[in-house]
């Protein structure tokens, strides 16, 4: 899987690609639905991701089902995603085996986008939570050229992924206490 870079011969995965990257658990881009993707692919209008947010106002009025105000919805919604989150960008990138919680894992771990492009399998296989599979597939993913390209000609295009927020510290987290005696009020098995 990748980010279908211009010239993709196959128009349906390009499609697939792009319902995936509008899903609202990815970047939630309005009327993104199967209907308009295919008008977009079939008409040319888009070629692959980076084409989604050069496309007009004008470029989608053209558009089966689309008024006014459906026009205006959809380009602003395009647009409101040049500063996704990272977890729903990488969740969007369609990236194989990695699914909303892992994308959310990777995020905490990394916190920036750049950070995770460098990355090599080992690294990522140490994660918590990353199988070697995982690890892999993310690897591979940032090792081909044509998706570096596609997210160079993102940031060209104004897409500026957010960093995830530094974790909260939580000083207890992953301690375990054991209590010796008795609670006032609780029985063993209701502590």
């Amino acid at each position: 899987p990748h980010f279908c870079p211009a010239g993709l011969s196959c128009p349906a995965q390009l499609a697939v690609h792009l319902i995936r990257f509008g899903w609202r658990n990815a970047l939630d881009i309005d009327h993104s639905g199967a209907k308009t993707v295919q008008q977009l692919v079939h008409r040319e209008t888009v070629g692959n991701l980076t084409d989604l947010y050069r496309l007009s106002e004008e470029d989608l009025r053209a558009l089966e089902g689309f008024a006014e105000k459906s026009t205006r919805q959809f380009h602003r919604s395009i647009q409101d995603t040049k500063a996704p989150e990272l977890k729903r960008f990488r969740y969007a990138s369609g990236i194989r085996h990695e699914g909303e919680h892992v994308a959310r894992r990777l995020a905490q771990h990394f916190r920036r986008l750049e950070a995770m492009t460098k990355t090599d399998a080992g690294t990522l296989e140490a994660i918590d939570e990353i199988s070697p599979e995982i690890a892999r597939a993310i690897h591979d993913f940032f090792s081909r050229k044509e998706n570096r390209d596609v997210l160079s000609a993102m940031r060209r295009a104004g897409v500026k992924v957010a960093p995830s927020p530094a974790p909260e510290w939580q000083p207890l987290k992953g301690q375990v206490f054991v209590f010796t005696g008795s609670l006032a009020g609780f029985t063993r098995d209701a502590s």
